[in-house]
């Protein structure tokens, strides 16, 4: 027994003594504090090492060598040195996206010329695909549409024989890269691994071969929200007759491929049957869909839950996100063995999904019950993955509640009364309810003490050790606290029932998690739910096997706790632990919202893993252990059953002492570790940097040139230039390579720049933006240090904070995430453009609306005068003489009926304002609040004509609510145009090499804005 005496057991207790308790009996300590604190540091210092290890664990790297029906990590790295290695600027309007879209090409007729080899029963096709169209979307609740223009996308098809005719199994990912990263993970990693996963398959015989057709999607335009994935979706003839999809994915370079997000409960199923290391746990999803991490891939654009009809899986590396959308994403930083474990995975994954599809001839998979079921699911450390749908969690999550519900009742049969068990659980289940939020609040206090103290967020980014010493003491702290005289309490309240007196405890957290899971699964949050449910039972077998009428806590009885608390301990402390990890990561692309966000988040996660990897549970026992650590009475045997109080009392002196001690040490670790880490101004390093955007912002205003025929020309004659250079590269050319060197791009451009009339003004600005909590002021301590510091900024330029408009337009929507800078800056003395983009108005034509119970069509026919109202269209046309990133602004004064664009208009805001308005008498003017709306269209192209034609449709006749009946509103609109252009500049290059080796820009472009009002 976990005791030091030979005490006897209890008989069972008389009825007749106060509070349930018999009388005249001898008391014996419940337990040695000291042995049962030896024995949970053993437990922990075997099981903590165990998770970490397996968390980090990858497979052996099989080689080159390897058979040819296996996936090799070596093999598929080959795709990966050539396209993050050999091209590692893949973005829309970069040429080396371009030959990206070449590469997979070669590589998809390199899997057609296999197939063809097998003599027929595997057919391959390679498509090359343009697409264009628009979706509304929003981001953080920011409505926006999304346009684009012959984006390119490369389809593999890849039908077994029999398989004709059958729904296939679509798995995608993106070959383009965000803007200055090499996108080595993402995503080209995934591309190898489908290019590699293809080859393995086809090298199989043909009774292993999928049993549905394989679209393998690899989506050159990921990186502009998406655009690719919902231009495939919605016009490419391969997206019809599918029926499920595998969206692979990265968010860092480290592996640990999780399944984070989900349609359809038998997707999730498939797939923990057949892949064989299964990652990932429902709470991911809850967390994604809150929206706390910002982000999206193309899983929304294929999900029947979201823009798509179909069920499928998104999964991702989610490990070491320190490198995501950075320079640091490059070929030497993926992690060994990631692309192994992903590969062996997607294999077996496909195979059992396609297994399912084909079983599936009635088509239920894909019926609207099927759809909306979802799916619980948590792997053990990859050594399996647990799922069941949604309507069996309503049950196994809100079963622990009704469990503690009938516990009074079920302990009347031990000989206690139902009232006095549930007055104990709930008196309990409020010390549990101090100690659940204490552990979260209190590091989290402690994380915005620290800011304000210091002025520094983040002071352990780059070094995540110090968070954990930080928070982690005063966690544990908060969390044990009130437990810390448990084993006085049970002295004195129960002490012939001390174990009882204990279960009791554990149940009353029990009934606190159970309440919170019941709660949260009605409210929809199923992965949060099963965690809390997960506590809820654990509490009550733990409970259990506390109270079972004996005097001492044995060594079986301990044994069995542990045992039971295993499992869940694995699952919580690796969900909760995993995602501290991961967002501590993160924090530098969360966002400049507060200075002091960072810390407290992380100072409540470190709380949450606290709570998981004690599986909350377990807090009664370590209070009861740790607060009779060096009390003078834990071996002293047994004392008079009359008077147990006199007993604790006599050595509660040094008992008091050693808690005080006890938290007083734990509480001073972390502000000493908190004082430490303050000392720290600059928190980041070259391995760990701190993320910036740049942009160098030109303003034409409302520039336009005299006609169309020039910028086309000019447009025409860069593209060549641009071309030519490509085939005959500057560096290697000489007179004996050609007969006449072309010009250079920047000759072309210096020649075409000095002939456009008129010469547009341009005001130049250099704006920057942060994305996370740390302030301007570590960069540059005030405005003149940062006109100084930054190459091209104007010396004595004014520098402006806070909230801009057109500065960040091209960033819309996440230009709300950032925390802003701007400053008079000089022009680019070689812009990446001879003639800026600009938009004209065409012309202009009106139209009859009919308007019918509150809503508006267009309609010839003869109607009554109260019914109709007349519009006007717009017909614009938008200039970029090459391929950009941009921005569309349209304000209007009345609200937009309809536009060219394939999706409807959606107003990215409502905005009243104060207008001069003529009185009623015409005399004199007044101030009237009159509404504008405001519509954002995100753009990309790689159209071959530098023009884009579009109309807006404005109603000529609107009244606003605000306006007297009278008073129609004149149907003017704003038109704002910015395009930005990726190649660097050398005053980009300049600001770059400007700021600290501890900063990298996450974004940095040239960008040209104007406006015009028709």
């Amino acid at each position: 027994m976990v005791n030091s005496s030979n005490a006897e057991c209890l008989t069972p207790p008389a009825k007749k003594g106060p509070h349930d308790e018999p009388a005249n009996k001898s008391v014996v300590p419940w337990a040695n504090p000291r042995l049962l604190v030896f024995i949970l540091i053993i437990y922990y210092a075997a099981m903590l090492p165990m998770m970490v290890q397996r968390l980090h664990w990858t497979p052996p790297v099989l080689p080159a060598s390897s058979p040819s029906e296996s996936f090799s990590e070596e093999r598929a790295m080959r795709h990966v040195e050539e396209l993050a290695g050999r091209l590692p600027d893949r973005q829309i309007s970069m040429p080396q996206l371009r030959q990206a879209h070449d590469y997979i090409v070669r590589q998809g007729e390199l899997l057609a010329e296999m197939a063809a080899a097998r003599g027929g029963d595997v057919e391959v096709k390679v498509f090359r695909e343009n697409v264009s169209g628009a979706i509304a979307m929003d981001f953080g609740g920011v409505p926006f549409t999304n346009a684009y223009r012959e984006l390119t996308n490369i389809v593999v098809t890849l039908t077994p024989r029999g398989t004709e005719g059958r729904r296939g199994l679509l798995v995608a990912a993106h070959h383009d890269s965000a803007v200055t990263s090499p996108g080595a993970s993402d995503d080209v990693s995934m591309v190898a691994v489908m290019l590699e996963a293809a080859r393995a398959l086809l090298s199989r015989p043909s009774n292993f071969l999928p049993a549905v057709p394989l679209v393998l999607l690899f989506d050159g335009a990921e990186e502009s929200i998406c655009q690719g994935g919902h231009g495939f979706f919605n016009s490419s003839p391969h997206a019809r007759g599918l029926g499920a999809f595998i969206n692979l994915e990265a968010m860092g370079a480290g592996g640990l491929p999780i399944l984070f997000q989900h349609t359809g409960a038998w997707t999730v199923a498939a797939w923990a049957k057949g892949a064989k290391t299964a990652h990932g746990a429902r709470i991911a999803q809850d967390i994604f869909d809150t929206g706390i991490i910002p982000g999206d891939t193309d899983y929304r654009m294929f999900s029947a839950r979201h823009f798509g009809s179909l069920p499928g899986l998104d999964i991702a590396f989610i490990r070491d996100s320190k490198a995501y959308h950075s320079h640091l994403d490059s070929v030497t930083r993926l992690r060994k063995g990631a692309m192994q474990d992903m590969g062996e995975a997607l294999l077996g994954g496909l195979m059992s999904m396609a297994e399912a599809l084909a079983a599936d001839v009635e088509g239920r998979l894909l019926a609207p019950k099927a759809l909306r079921e979802r799916a619980v699911y948590f792997d053990l450390l990859g050594c399996g993955m647990i799922t069941y749908p949604d309507h069996i969690a309503a049950l196994l999550h809100t079963a622990p509640l009704a469990m503690f519900m009938m516990l009074p009742l079920a302990s009347v049969a031990g000989g206690h009364t139902a009232a006095g068990v549930m007055t104990r659980m709930l008196v309990a289940g409020g010390r549990a309810i101090v100690a659940l939020t204490s552990a979260l609040m209190a590091p989290a206090l402690l994380g915005i003490l620290l800011v304000w103290s210091s002025g520094v967020a983040m002071s352990w980014y780059a070094q995540h050790w110090l968070a954990y010493a930080t928070f982690l003491p005063i966690s544990v702290a908060a969390a044990v606290r009130p437990w810390i005289r448990l084993r006085e309490e049970s002295l004195e309240q129960r002490p012939h029932q001390q174990g009882h007196y204990v279960a009791c405890q554990v149940y009353g957290i029990g009934l606190v998690l159970s309440a919170l899971a019941a709660g949260l699964c009605f409210a929809g949050f199923q992965g949060f739910s099963q965690v809390l449910a997960m506590g809820g039972f654990l509490s009550y077998a733990v409970g259990s096997l506390l109270d079972n009428g004996a005097a001492t806590f044995s060594l079986g009885a301990l044994a069995g706790v542990l045992a039971v608390a295993t499992v869940p301990l694995v699952v919580m402390g690796a969900i909760l632990g995993t995602f501290l990890d991961v967002m501590m990561e993160r924090m530098s692309l969360t966002g400049h919202h507060s200075i002091f966000l960072a810390d407290a988040i992380i100072g409540v996660l470190t709380g949450c893993a606290v709570l998981g990897y004690s599986c909350c549970c377990l807090l009664p026992l370590l209070g009861y252990a740790l607060g009779a650590l060096w009390d003078g009475s834990s071996s002293t045997g047994r004392s008079n059953g009359r008077s147990p109080g006199r007993s604790s009392r006599s050595s509660g002196g040094g008992s008091r002492l050693w808690r005080q001690l006890l938290l007083t040490a734990l509480v001073a670790t972390s502000l000493a570790m908190a004082i430490w880490s303050s000392t720290t101004t600059v928190p980041y390093n070259l391995d760990n940097p701190r993320r910036i955007t740049i942009t160098h912002l030109h303003e034409t205003g409302s520039w336009v040139p005299e006609d169309d025929a020039f910028p086309a020309s000019s447009a025409a004659a860069m593209s060549a230039a641009l071309a030519a250079a490509a085939v005959h590269p500057a560096a290697g050319t000489t007179s004996a390579e050609v007969q006449e060197r072309p010009p250079s791009p920047e000759e072309e451009r210096r020649v075409l720049s000095s002939q456009l009339q008129p010469n547009p003004e341009i005001v130049a600005k250099l704006v920057m933006g942060i994305v996370d909590s740390n302030p301007w002021s570590q960069l540059f301590p005030d405005a003149a240090a940062a006109a100084a510091a930054l190459p091209i900024a104007r010396h004595r330029s004014a520098v402006r904070y806070g909230d801009f408009s057109h500065e960040y337009a091209s960033l819309h929507p996440l230009e709300r995430l950032l925390g802003k800078m701007v400053l008079e800056a000089e022009p680019a003395a070689q812009p990446p453009i001879a003639v800026p983009p600009y938009v004209r108005k065409l012309y202009e034509e009106t139209r009859e609306m009919e308007v019918a119970d509150g809503m508006a069509s267009s309609c010839s026919n003869d109607a009554e005068a109260s019914h109709r109202r007349t519009t006007r269209v717009v017909h614009l046309r938008i200039f970029s003489e090459a391929h950009c990133w941009g921005m569309l602004n349209f304000t209007t004064a009345a609200p937009l009926h309809a536009w060219s664009l394939p999706s409807a208009p959606v107003a990215a805001s409502y905005d009243v304002k104060g207008r001069t308005t003529p009185n009623t008498s015409g005399n004199s003017r007044s101030r009237r609040r009159m509404p504008y709306f405001t519509y954002m269209v995100r753009f990309s192209h790689e159209a071959a004509s530098p023009f884009w034609d579009i109309w807006i449709e404005l109603d000529a006749g609107y009244v606003a609510d605000t306006a007297a009946d009278d008073d129609k509103i004149d149907p003017w609109v704003i038109v704002e145009l910015s395009a930005t252009y990726l190649p660097l500049t050398a005053e980009l290059r300049a600001v770059r090499n400007a700021l600290p080796d501890w900063v990298t820009p996450t974004w940095i472009g040239t960008t040209f804005h104007s406006s015009h009002k028709f």
